[in-house]
């Protein structure tokens, strides 16, 4: 392990020989080969990209002491490309809007633009997201390299720890790209989540810190309470304009869709399971090609919430109405669920109305006939 920061105050973080090997090779091409660095950190929200992206900038340009080379929006991250040259750059998640598919498809002569300022001014620069497949393509071919961020529990003398930071390069080594390999992973699992496919390894891994009362706190190379009041300064200025509302109105749609997708799914493996009793959760599950207990998750939402029955499911249990008494049918199926008409179950499968008349038609006419017998 190897500190990095000053020694005598202690105001620094420690960084493996390989990650120290990789901020001098950064430093090397911004400073001495005129070309530019461009690293994009993923993970979910909260995991400690920034933190990260901070510490490795401020070790590749220690003049990185204050929050006037964090960007947050487009305009500001334009601005602060074009005032400097040789030092890092952090575009914060607010800023993958402007490097998405979307915003390049509207705006891709500027980002080109600025790609090639990044070039010329030999600037070192890292965007944080949380999606890396979100951003555009040609941000990511560009990139030299990807690194997914993510945070841990683990137990240390009887207490649970939180640990937030962790770090897995993937860079692009010429022929070996290990940033390509993980961006076909990601791409593979977007497609089919299902799909066993195996993780590709990482060039390698760094370890974060821990996060509690009684450890001390990461290393903020930027004022922490600086950086924040930034941040919470810029979410400001959106409050109330139409970017929020148009960003407020997907989440809901896709809430909405969610929801709507999960009734779906429930009501026909319910029916599937009414229908096949013989079969168990796991043969179900496989009909489906889903996992059992997404299977199990289906068959309690459907009891639950669109069936209004109060029987829970458990993992491995047979659903209640493949194993209940006829008389107990109509209590599963639902209280305001009339029971169907024996001609309209015979015309429950049926497709095609000309079918369904024709049923009917030959029950009316036995009916007839039978009358006029008696």
């Amino acid at each position: 392990m190897v500190f990095i920061g000053n020694s005598e105050t202690k105001e620094g973080f420690s960084a493996s020989t390989v990650l120290f090997t990789l901020i001098n090779r950064c430093k090397k091409k911004i400073l001495e080969e005129d070309s530019m660095v461009l690293g994009i950190l993923f993970g979910k929200v909260g995991c400690g990209k920034s933190v990260r992206a901070m510490q490795i900038g401020w070790a590749i340009d220690p003049t990185m002491t204050s929050a006037n080379r964090i960007c947050f929006n487009k305009d500001e991250f334009a601005e602060t490309v074009i005032n400097n040259r040789k030092c890092s750059i952090i575009g914060d998640e607010g800023i993958s809007l402007f490097f998405s598919r979307s915003g390049m498809t509207k705006e891709g002569r500027l980002m080109a633009e600025l790609m090639a300022q990044i070039r010329q001014r030999n600037l070192c620069v890292f965007i944080c997201v949380p999606n890396l497949l979100s951003m555009d393509a040609m941000v990511l071919e560009m990139a030299d390299f990807v690194a997914e961020v993510s945070e841990h529990s683990q137990v240390i003398n009887n207490k649970k720890e939180q640990f937030k930071g962790n770090i897995a390069f993937f860079p692009e080594l010429g022929k070996n790209s290990y940033k390509t390999r993980i961006i076909h992973y990601l791409k593979a699992k977007r497609g089919n989540p299902n799909a066993k496919i195996q993780r590709p390894f990482p060039y390698f891994t760094e370890k974060g810190s821990i996060i509690g009362e009684t450890h001390r706190k990461p290393f903020y190379p930027v004022p922490e309470d600086q950086y924040r009041q930034k941040k919470e300064g810029i979410l400001e200025k959106y409050r109330g304009k139409p970017e929020l509302k148009v960003i407020t109105q997907g989440i809901q749609k896709d809430e909405r869709r969610n929801t709507l997708t999960l009734r779906a799914n429930s009501i026909m493996a319910y029916r599937f399971k009414q229908n096949n009793p013989q079969l168990t959760q796991i043969e179900c599950a496989k009909q489906f090609s889903v996992s059992q207990q997404t299977f199990s998750k289906w068959i309690a939402y459907a009891v639950l919430n669109v069936f209004q029955a109060s029987p829970t499911l458990k993992e491995g249990e047979d659903c209640p109405e493949t194993s209940a008494k006829p008389a107990e049918s109509d209590q599963i199926i639902g209280k305001n669920e009339e029971k169907l008409p024996e001609s309209e179950e015979k015309c429950e499968n049926i497709s095609t109305p000309d079918e369904k008349n024709k049923i009917n038609g030959q029950e009316k006419y036995e009916k007839e006939k039978l009358g006029d017998e008696v």
